[in-house]
């Protein structure tokens, strides 16, 4: 059994370790100035982003988002885009977005898909003239 483990009781804030990553993080989020920040009090779209903190917390080797831009404010969009930008550097991640100008810019392969079929994949330039997409996202009258 872990050391840690069988001192449970003893604050976070002991536990060098633990601050050291949360700091880290933080910082990374370009969120250090909120550390003492109750987390229900963030803005929404921080509140997102702490989110994504705490997955890269267990260090993962995959991240999957679903939706991380759901319901941000178009202010928030480019922090936002910048972090799963800058996560892909040492990360794989699997994004699933709705968002099409932020898959477009962070993208290096996409998958679209339309009523649970595959429609193409490539890259966002492959993508961005594909017809069956324009048609899926953007309607017939697109085409024209």
């Amino acid at each position: 059994m872990p050391r840690r483990a069988a001192r449970f009781w003893e604050p976070v804030a002991r536990l060098v370790e633990a601050d050291d990553i949360a700091d880290g993080l933080l910082r990374r989020l370009g969120m250090l100035a909120f550390g003492d920040v109750v987390a229900g009090t963030l803005a929404h779209g921080r509140q997102r982003m702490l989110e994504v903190g705490m997955c890269l917390a267990a260090r993962p080797q995959l991240l999957l988002l679903d939706e991380p831009t759901s319901g941000m404010g178009i202010d928030d969009l480019p922090m936002m885009r910048e972090l799963i930008r800058d996560i892909a550097r040492d990360h794989t991640v699997v994004l699933i977005e709705h968002n099409m100008s932020i898959v477009l810019s962070i993208s290096d392969r996409i998958t679209v898909m339309a009523h649970g079929r595959i429609l193409t994949e490539g890259t966002a330039q492959d993508i961005q003239g594909h017809p069956e997409v324009r048609r899926a996202y953007l309607g017939a009258g697109a085409l024209a």
